[in-house]
């Protein structure tokens, strides 16, 4: 058996490589990948102490605040949490985490007046006035190539162009004479930058593993201009890695993002804390829609309203039914799709209902099954949500 101490450094490795900041159950999820055995009883024992070693361990901190005042025990569970407090709801992070976001604030906050890679008034205007972008992509253009912080920071919502305006500042830092470059934390990612943002692109892991190796097809100078698409979803180690990088070399990064999207695979979330301490170029107008009703839509489901599902429900972009009926309608829906030749992306929450939903599809190899209103053809259904592309 191994020795407890082994074991929890083990767990911990893992809590860090996966998240930020995480719960006991998270420690109990992680901790019953390591504890092993044929007993039940002796196994939870064993993962309960585990859990507990890993907690009390000293790389591990917890991360809520301590309470005012002293609570009586006639407040407390028997536990001894307090009344007031809920279950299950602290979380925890460890020292080297903390280490990795502090140094990324860090980098940030020494680059605000480093003057790097400022493109020059009247070239700026030059580019902004060939181009047809909106008062608030100007804006953010002009403030990031002359803004002079080694670090600049542009936000919006989805739809609101960045893209574009990522196209005006690079073509203003070309003719300037700067070499801005691309990297994102995926490839489809650093493909949309590539295509509508004119950046010759690649993966922020590539770039790193490449760069670390010397043989990395982007060299950076003074005269660089790092473009990170998708900010909020890469890793914060590999953002602090990118930092010391630009600081080292004297080149700028640009971090692009929205901090209400989706987060990185891995531990993250440093990128909302960026923005809300430094600030941001920042694009409000929504362009993507055809409706104005959506695009004011897509910015309430963007704040996590629940009450602008109504809007969509007005409008037919929601039906209503019970589970049975989503189903056939998903598969309906699907089925018209995929005589028609086109894709239909149909999602759902849970993977036991994904099998309930893919226990309606036929696979094309086998014949067509004509009695019941559910046969169909080659692809899975796997929501009753569905998307056609």
């Amino acid at each position: 058996e191994r020795r407890i101490e082994e074991a929890a450094a083990e767990v911990i490795a893992r809590l860090e490589e996966r998240t930020a900041t995480w719960t006991r159950a998270g420690v109990v999820e992680e901790v019953a990948r390591v504890v092993t055995g044929a007993d039940a009883e002796l196994l939870r024992v064993a993962a309960e102490r585990l859990t507990d070693y890993v907690l009390a361990d000293a790389a591990v901190l917890g991360l809520a605040s301590p309470l005012p005042v002293e609570v009586p025990a006639t407040l407390r569970r028997r536990d001894g949490m307090a009344q007031h407090e809920r279950h299950g709801a602290s979380r925890f992070t460890t020292r080297a985490t903390l280490r990795r976001e502090a140094a990324v604030l860090e980098l940030v906050a020494r680059g605000r007046e480093a003057n790097a890679a400022v493109v020059p008034e009247a070239i700026a205007a030059r580019v902004l006035d060939r181009s047809s972008l909106g008062e608030d992509q100007r804006d953010a253009v002009r403030g990031l190539v002359s803004g002079g912080e080694r670090v600049a920071l542009l936000v919006g919502p989805a739809g609101t162009g960045k893209s574009r305006a990522l196209d005006a500042a690079r073509e203003a830092w070309i003719a300037a004479g700067f070499d801005p470059i691309g990297l994102a934390p995926s490839a489809m990612a650093a493909s949309v930058l590539r295509d509508e943002a004119g950046l010759r692109s690649d993966t922020l892991a590539k770039f790193l593993f490449d760069t670390e190796r010397g043989r990395s097809t982007f060299l950076l100078d003074h005269r660089s201009v790092v473009v990170l698409d998708e900010a909020g979803m890469a890793r914060t180690d590999d953002l602090a890695k990118l930092l010391h990088l630009v600081e080292e070399r004297d080149a700028k990064v640009v971090f692009v993002g929205d901090p209400h999207q989706l987060g990185a695979v891995g531990p993250g979330g440093i990128f909302r804390t960026v923005v809300g301490d430094h600030g941001a170029r920042e694009l409000k107008t929504v362009r993507r829609f055809r409706h104005a009703w959506e695009a004011a839509a897509s910015l309430h489901l963007r704040e996590g309203n629940p009450s602008i599902l109504l809007a969509y429900l007005r409008h037919g972009r929601l039906e209503r039914g019970c589970r049975a009926e989503m189903v056939d309608r998903a598969f309906a829906a699907w089925k018209d799709a995929h005589g028609a030749g086109e894709s239909l992306l149909l999602r759902q929450a849970t993977t036991r209902r994904q099998r309930s939903c893919r226990a309606v599809v036929v696979p094309s190899s086998l014949p067509a099954v004509t009695s019941g209103p559910r046969a169909c053809g080659s692809r899975p259904a796997t929501s009753a949500t569905a998307t056609r592309s």
